[in-house]
């Protein structure tokens, strides 16, 4: 990682290869989008906003001409910097002038809810479109045959329609997620470059703060009362919730970090988080307690 990081810090044709080319390989394999991401990140936060744009527009450029060679027209390329790198740039400038990695994620979920207003607003009610959506396109592919069992269809059509309440809340969170994690790397970067260490003491401290936690806590309430109403204060709650698991993420690093636990604890924490799904659940609430409790300032520090 250190090597791509010094690499993408050559120059602004270099970060943009960086950008541009994980950027088109990521519609083959969506995971190394983040790679695209951090050299937008990491420019932005060590150079200034003005590289960081430059940087976007190069990339653009040369990932819609790759796009244009690959598929015929270079629209992936230019959705991929206007729905991720863009968005990306704008919290990596407030992150180099805030130095508050807690305000850049409150700031990143107050543009998810802005984007779920938008789609409201644009749809009337997503709910229905999606719906719709999803069953023309499962009459096509039973047209098609490409459901060779005929229940099959009907039982994804149910699962669709079902899904749909939430499906506006999980389509923003997953981008939001997608933007914070490569946000995140690139600050690794940063740090893994000329600040070591820092990282790391900037992420176990992550604190969001009481009027997040009490906003958190209403959100959580009135999905509870009267969610079923009201879908889009599902939704709402749902991208809320991002940041909140993230900083119950930043709780348990920073307690095994002051305990001088081994990384062998961390590992089995992520493992029980992929197979024990109400622990993410748990994880959530755990971290809004933890306003009031500040579970790592009650942790004897290891020597």
């Amino acid at each position: 990682m250190r090597g791509l990081a010094n690499f993408v810090m050559r120059g602004t044709p270099q970060a943009a290869a960086v950008a541009a080319g994980f950027g088109v390989l990521a519609f083959l394999l969506p995971p190394v989008v983040l790679l695209s991401g951090a050299a937008i990140a990491l420019i932005t936060l060590r150079r200034g906003p003005q590289h960081g744009l430059n940087l976007l527009l190069l990339a653009t450029v040369g990932c819609g001409m790759l796009a244009w060679l690959l598929v015929g027209a270079p629209t992936p390329g230019l959705i991929l910097s206007l729905l991720y790198w863009a968005p990306l740039l704008l919290l990596a400038v407030i992150l180099r002038n805030t130095i508050s990695l807690a305000l850049t994620l409150q700031v990143m979920v107050l543009l998810g809810f802005g984007l779920l207003l938008m789609l409201y607003l644009l749809f009337g009610n997503p709910e229905i479109w999606w719906t719709e959506m999803t069953r023309d396109m499962l009459r096509q592919m039973n047209e098609a045959g490409m459901f060779p069992d005929p229940e099959v269809a009907p039982a994804l059509a149910e699962f669709f329609r079902t899904w749909a309440v939430l499906a506006p809340g999980q389509l923003i969170f997953s981008a939001l997620l997608a933007i914070v994690l490569g946000l995140l790397l690139g600050r690794w970067w940063q740090a893994l470059l000329y600040n070591p260490g820092g990282f790391q003491q900037e992420f176990h401290n992550l604190r969001l703060g009481q009027p997040a936690a009490i906003t958190m806590v209403a959100l959580l309430l009135l999905s509870l009362l009267i969610g079923q109403a009201q879908p889009w204060l599902l939704n709402l709650t749902l991208i809320a919730g991002l940041i909140y698991l993230l900083q119950g993420l930043a709780i348990v690093h920073g307690a095994v970090g002051r305990a001088g636990l081994s990384t062998a604890w961390l590992v089995t924490f992520y493992v029980a988080l992929l197979f024990i799904l109400p622990l993410w659940q748990f994880l959530l609430l755990f971290a809004v307690a933890d306003t009031w409790i500040d579970v790592r300032a009650r942790i004897k520090p290891s020597i």
